[in-house]
């Protein structure tokens, strides 16, 4: 969580700050599957469910750094997701 909220401060209109709000404000419909590097995150997949209302009976899936390991981590139903992909920002200058 400490690498999310440093990452989250870094760039605070980034994927990293979905990941915290729900993480810590809805942990009972939020998980995460990540790929840890030498103390950082090297990928992760934020899958959050919505709820059952007409309008929100989905999982929405914010990935980071997609790679295989990850994305194969994730078991939704292809016609229940709605997928973002994010890759890492470019440096900045």
């Amino acid at each position: 969580m400490n690498v999310l909220v440093r990452l989250c401060k870094e760039d605070p209109l980034s994927v990293h700050c979905y990941a915290v709000y729900y993480l810590t404000r809805e942990p009972d419909r939020t998980e995460i599957v990540l790929i840890a590097l030498s103390g950082n995150i090297g990928s992760y997949a934020l899958v959050w469910y919505g709820g059952r209302s007409a309008i929100m009976d989905i999982y929405e899936i914010h990935i980071w750094k997609p790679i295989r390991e990850v994305v194969l981590g994730i078991d939704v139903a292809p016609d229940k997701k709605q997928t973002y992909s994010y890759r890492a920002a470019p440096p900045k200058m």
